[in-house]
């Protein structure tokens, strides 16, 4: 009888540390935060230079997978030549538009100080540029491109404070369709840098 109920305390404080430890961990991501809202005051692409912001949801307690949406306003300046090739000395700057929601994957979650991830993003830009742009000429009338792609990024997360979120993200993919002025161009490829500091909750 003495060793039945001591094995029944034994079940039943096994299964209430269990409990306490799941909830404990489940508790982890709800402290530190579902949420991250941040602004990217440096942002890079294969085409442009700007700011940008983003959304990002933890979709599990274990803060394993997120769904992530950035995006991109960049603006670059091209030297306006003439059709002779002789440089004129105005300038016209040019803006564009990327849209990059994605997931984000975390290996070993996304409840410590420094996490890693690393997942694929849908492409899709806009905006003007030069026709026949390269980077000795930009002859031609300004045409208005659109592109389509994918693209795998890996992000490194900074949590230096309960709140505090900085971020770095590197991605490179192809685009699947590109065109300008509604003519379809070669694929090329996409590249993507930004620095990150938001919010969490």
């Amino acid at each position: 009888m003495k060793y039945t109920t001591l094995v029944l305390s034994y079940i039943m404080l096994c299964t209430t540390h269990y409990s306490f430890a799941q909830d404990k961990t489940e508790d982890k991501i709800e402290d530190i935060g579902k949420n991250v809202y941040a602004i990217a005051p440096i942002s890079f692409s294969e085409v442009s230079k700007g700011v940008g912001i983003s959304y990002e949801h933890m979709l599990d307690t274990k803060g394993i997978v997120s769904l992530w949406v950035p995006v991109m306003f960049g603006f670059r300046t091209y030297n306006d030549y003439l059709y002779n090739n002789q440089q004129n000395n105005s300038a016209t700057v040019y803006g564009h538009f990327y849209a990059m929601p994605g997931i984000k994957i975390y290996p070993t979650g996304n409840d410590g100080k420094v996490k890693y991830s690393i997942g694929p993003n849908l492409i899709y830009a806009t905006g003007q540029m030069p026709q026949g742009y390269t980077p000795l000429s930009s002859e031609g009338p300004t045409v208005n491109f659109m592109k389509l792609g994918i693209m795998v990024n890996g992000s490194l997360n900074l949590n230096p404070l309960k709140h505090l979120y900085l971020g770095l993200d590197l991605g490179f993919g192809i685009t699947y369709l590109n065109q300008q002025d509604g003519v379809t161009q070669n694929t090329g490829g996409l590249v993507h840098f930004a620095f990150r500091i938001g919010y969490r909750n």
